[in-house]
């Protein structure tokens, strides 16, 4: 198969335009270098060719080059998708991630020989530095580079650019070419990823809407939850500076103004003062400062109107500094990294145009983000599915598990954990059971499960309490957490506040339950030392991904939980993104075609798609929940996989599947006003 570089230049990016038009397109092989203008008659037919011929397409950050190119010639989507299918199409930027991935482990730093450390970078200008000893900090960083300027090129043909613009364009192709040639290793995930990458730059492209109005209401609770009249004692005791307006200088401009801001030294003696008063413990930082972080607050903030107010404040103002500046255009653009450490997608906001982290939107705020007028969100996400990923780990490794048989019985381990807990930590409950003659850990779980839809509230709660309990229990232990590491993982993860006496138990409780965790610690501890970094882990991800150089914990963590379960999800997404724009593949039986469908968000083990609002969306709903098991299926072949899907008029996540009496899925409705405060 032949190896070909591709790049574009295009107009810049920016709101609007995540994926600009064209200007030109340059192809780097053998020791041949071609540059196309976008007005050239045959350039769609020759990209045409090259992505149905015999050739290995690699490029830099290639997702934003295809995504370019879908964009100019929309004729040209599927067969991207082809290519991409068949694994001809690679990034060295992503190609470089796994190389260290399974080098040093570390994406974030490169460890210099003195031991300190140096941030990694994956951009061409590295890597041409790093494998060829080429510098490229003149042409990509001047202001007056032709990086910036290829748009006062549009409309020309190639032979009249000015020969600095045809150098750089080609360069990079070249460049490219060589990078990948040097980077000589082969790593079996590459190819996927890139293809990931290209699905989640789509759904950057495209974007999610936001209400103008909903955003208002927002802003109006903050006008008046952050007034003066709200702020009062903060402001009689010190704690808060009022700041002040821009004012008129002598010169008829405005000053800058200031910001109300929050006095640290007042604040700290306020809580000294409310912790000695109530015989509490006062909590100093590494600094020895008097800590004001939210656990503090929780403990003592309702011993005091001021600190009360205080915590009040603190809640809103992750809306005034992220949230409302995140949404303040009609559309907001998600941007996404396709590989982190774990193999997990991370979200992030661009400066480049209107963007946000879809990964962590304040609840408070989804209500802002709306599908397109005559359209639904459908949101499907994965039950369980690290518990699904750990158990089949289970099985490969030892060939039985008692996780793999709850799940493909049907029954929910968190549930079954939280029987197991509350018979042992409740005496009634365990009392009722004996009396019962109740004594196996499945008549526990089916006394506790009848629990959950009982008549009485207090058996509701009661049902409620320990299952809260046994999520973290059963997600946080399998990773080798120890006790006082879980409290806080228990508290930052899920809001359940425990002592480490209680995790202790716990974690006896979730031994007992599950025997078998006991064989995979010891497979991690001795099947899994990495022995080119000693007293440390490595593990290869069910796709073939090395991941070296890593603690215990995410050794045990991502080797059984979080790289097989976003492996699974990643090709999920890249599938159900396919399918949007697939116009060709007739559905399944019974079912669909997402064709017409938008991709709009991936978070972990959720796929929301915007679709229209018709009578198919029951059918839709089923035919990407089809997609989602059977690419996790790919992973987890003898665990069964479940999902649970959602329709929504606008995005809330208290949102729950609701059927009519028909069966079939119908958008959710908020029962009462929405709140912001």
């Amino acid at each position: 198969m032949k190896l070909l570089a591709l790049d574009t230049e295009t107009h810049l990016i920016g709101p609007c335009a995540v994926a600009p038009k064209l200007v030109c397109v340059t192809l780097a092989y053998d020791d041949v270098t071609e540059i196309y203008s976008h007005v050239d008659p045959d350039l769609e037919g020759l990209l045409l060719s090259i992505l149905q011929g015999d050739y290995t397409i690699v490029g830099q950050n290639i997702a934003y080059d295809m995504g370019v190119i879908a964009s100019y010639f929309p004729n040209l989507i599927l067969p991207i998708f082809k290519a991409y299918d068949d694994q001809r199409i690679h990034c060295t930027r992503i190609r470089e991630k796994e190389i260290v991935l399974a080098q040093t482990g570390n994406l974030k730093f490169e460890v210099l020989p003195d031991g300190g450390n140096l941030p990694r970078r994956f951009s061409l200008q590295e890597l041409a530095m790093r494998y060829l000893g080429e510098d490229l900090s003149d042409s990509k960083n001047a202001e007056d580079s032709w990086r910036l300027n290829f748009s006062m090129l549009d409309g020309l043909q190639t032979s009249e650019y000015p020969e600095e613009a045809r150098q750089y364009a080609m360069r990079d192709a070249a460049l490219t070419l060589r990078v990948y040639e040097a980077q000589a290793s082969e790593y079996p995930t590459h190819a996927f990823h890139a293809a990931v990458d290209f699905a989640l730059f789509l759904t950057t492209c495209y974007g999610i809407a936001i209400d103008p109005e909903e955003r208002q209401k927002i802003e109006d609770m903050l006008t008046v939850e952050l007034s003066p009249e709200k702020t009062r004692l903060l402001l009689a005791t010190g704690i808060l500076d009022p700041g002040e307006d821009p004012r008129p200088k002598k010169n008829g401009e405005l000053t800058k103004g200031k910001k109300p801001s929050i006095k640290q030294a007042p604040l700290h003696a306020k809580i000294k003062e409310v912790c000695e008063k109530n015989g509490i413990e006062v909590k100093y930082t590494p600094t020895e400062r008097v800590s004001a972080d939210a656990d503090v607050l929780d403990l003592i903030a309702h011993f005091d109107p001021v600190l009360e107010e205080y915590a009040h404040r603190q809640a809103l103002q992750k809306l005034v500094t992220t949230e409302l500046p995140r949404i303040n255009a009609p559309v907001v653009h998600p941007s996404f990294d396709v590989l982190k450490e774990s193999g997990r997608v991370s979200s992030m906001a661009s400066d480049l145009y209107p963007s946000c982290n879809i990964q962590n939107v304040d609840p408070r705020v989804r209500p802002c983000y709306i599908p397109r007028p005559g359209h639904l969100f459908l949101s499907v996400d994965y039950s369980s599915i690290e518990l699904v990923t750990l158990a089949q780990k289970l099985l490969d490794l030892f060939g039985r598990s008692l996780l793999a048989n709850l799940i493909n019985a049907g029954i929910n381990p968190h549930e079954f954990l939280g029987a197991q807990m509350a018979y042992a930590f409740v005496p009634h409950f365990q009392e009722a059971c004996q009396q019962a003659d109740l004594s196996s850990r499945e008549d526990i779980y089916r006394v506790f499960h009848e629990l959950k839809k009982s008549d009485v509230q207090e058996e509701r709660e009661f049902f409620k309490k320990y299952r809260t309990f046994a999520k973290p229990t059963g997600l946080g232990y399998p990773g080798g957490l120890g006790a006082e590491t879980f409290v806080t993982y228990a508290k930052g993860t899920f809001g359940v506040v425990i002592t480490v006496e209680q995790a202790v138990q716990f974690k006896k409780i979730w031994f007992d339950t599950y025997p078998e965790m006991h064989e995979y610690f010891k497979w991690i501890t001795w099947s899994c030392k990495d022995p080119n970094h000693p007293g440390e882990f490595a593990y290869v991800s069910p796709m073939g991904m090395l991941r070296s150089n890593v603690g215990y914990c995410p050794a045990s963590n991502g080797a059984g939980m979080q790289t097989p379960a976003a492996e699974g999800g990643k090709l999920a997404y890249y599938e159900a993104v396919r399918a949007c724009f697939d116009y060709v593949t007739a559905p399944a039986e019974g079912l669909v075609s997402l064709f017409g469908c938008r991709p709009q968000a991936w978070i972990h083990d959720e796929i929301m798609l915007m679709i229209p609002d018709d009578e198919f969306c029951h059918e839709r709903a089923l035919a990407l929940s089809k997609v989602m098991v059977d690419c996790m299926r790919q992973i987890t072949p003898d665990v069964a996989v479940t999902t649970e899907a959602k329709l929504m008029r606008r995005w809330y996540k208290e949102a729950e599947s609701v059927f009519d009496q028909a069966g079939r899925l119908v958008p959710w409705i908020p029962q009462t006003k929405e709140t912001h405060s």
